[in-house]
């Protein structure tokens, strides 16, 4: 199967900021979500994308649209790609990526969700997938320290509570069936990655 676009190893440092090795893909016929809180690197993604940045250089760095790489592009041709991605068109073959950090139109429209956050992919997932599997167990101090490191994602301390994201809510109930584990949206997701603290 064709990717819509393969982008792989992406690196481009700034004085303040460096998108660090960044790989993913957009399958043909799919909608891609880009998530990420501003500044996190998904402008600068889309613009060396398409050429409109100088990526660096590296060996192991590709960037493919329609497996043909975006550094011999014909301008005229970046340019048609360009207009193409401002048209929504409802086909099968059509694939579309989609940069946001509102993430509840995503959750409605995209297949995969990629996450991107201070220059680094967090995940590449199908949406489906995060949104029917992933969760958040919320719990005491004494219930969080219980927990295996191995279980958490990334976890918050709250006022009241410890937030834990899991990436598998069913056998997370089986394993701690005391604990109140309930679904995770996008956005949640998103803001436990940003605000909260690696397992």
């Amino acid at each position: 199967m064709t990717n819509a676009l393969t982008i792989s190893g992406l690196t481009k440092s700034y004085n303040d900021f460096v998108l660090d090795h960044v790989s993913f893909t957009v399958p043909s016929g799919s909608i891609v979500g880009l998530i990420g809180k501003n500044g996190a690197g998904k402008s600068t993604t889309i613009n060396a994308a398409l050429g409109l940045i100088q990526k660096e250089s590296g060996q192991d760095s590709k960037l493919l649209i329609l497996d043909e790489a975006t550094s011999g592009l014909d301008p005229v041709i970046r340019d048609d790609i360009l207009d193409m991605l401002l048209e929504f068109v409802q086909n099968e073959e059509c694939s579309i990526l989609v940069s946001s950090h509102i993430t509840s139109d995503l959750e409605k429209i995209a297949d995969y969700i990629v996450f991107i956050h201070e220059g680094k992919v967090v995940f590449s997932k199908p949406k489906d997938e995060l949104i029917e599997q992933y969760g958040i167990m919320k719990c005491g101090a004494a219930q969080f320290d219980a927990l295996e490191r191995a279980d958490i994602i990334v976890y918050r301390k709250m006022d009241y509570e410890w937030q834990v994201l899991i990436s598998d809510r069913e056998k997370m109930q089986k394993k701690y069936p005391k604990a109140m584990i309930v679904p995770a949206t996008i956005d949640e997701m998103m803001l436990l990655y940003v605000k909260g603290e690696k397992g």
